[in-house]
């Protein structure tokens, strides 16, 4: 009897204790990723005013890992979401071209979608002063000259920035490299 009642006692007392430990341990704390974090992108494909329509899709991606607390969060090559936002091509009397591009969002290393914040435009030249030269010189056809494209190159960067707070799964980050750690990264993050 007295085994029993000892036996008995002491799984009681490991069962309570199991129990009361908490399955969370430090590590496994949500990461927040702030409003206002600064990323850098880098078009993968050169875009043109001569061929792009508006809500046409962009290629891009981070140019650096995103670290915060000595994890990636958002790591370097991860796909960004954007799209054409405003194009008009050149035209005739030397009138140059436009385009412009918007930075939706990208995906952390949990797979939640970031929104982002951010845009680029670019205008292609006027000849408008050479349309003028060229008529009062040539006549009419002086007014064909046309203006030039607007594009935006392979390899341009852009700077975009998270819209809202956001948390990102600590157990879902892989465990960080010290080798992949960059410390101006680090430091620049860590606010």
């Amino acid at each position: 009897m007295k085994k029993t009642s000892l036996l008995l006692l002491s799984f009681l007392i490991s069962s309570t204790t199991f129990l009361s430990i908490p399955s969370f341990s430090a590590e496994e704390k949500d990461i927040l990723l702030k409003e206002e974090t600064a990323l850098e992108i880098v078009l993968n494909k050169s875009i043109s005013s001569s061929n792009s329509a508006i809500g046409q899709p962009i290629e891009a991606e981070i140019a650096e890992d995103i670290i915060i607390d000595d994890r990636i969060v958002i790591a370097k090559g991860s796909a960004v979401k954007g799209s054409i936002s405003a194009v008009e091509r050149a035209k005739r009397i030397g009138k140059g071209g436009n385009i412009s591009l918007q930075i939706s969002s990208v995906r952390a290393v949990d797979e939640q979608k970031v929104s982002l914040r951010s845009g680029l435009g670019r205008n292609g030249s006027d000849k408008t002063g050479k349309t003028v030269a060229m008529t009062v010189i040539f006549g009419l056809p002086g007014l064909l000259v046309k203006g030039r494209e607007a594009g935006i190159v392979k390899g341009t960067k852009i700077k975009a920035f998270v819209d809202d707070d956001i948390k990102i799964k600590s157990s879902l980050i892989p465990e960080p490299k010290p080798e992949t750690i960059n410390e101006e990264n680090k430091t620049k993050n860590k606010k």
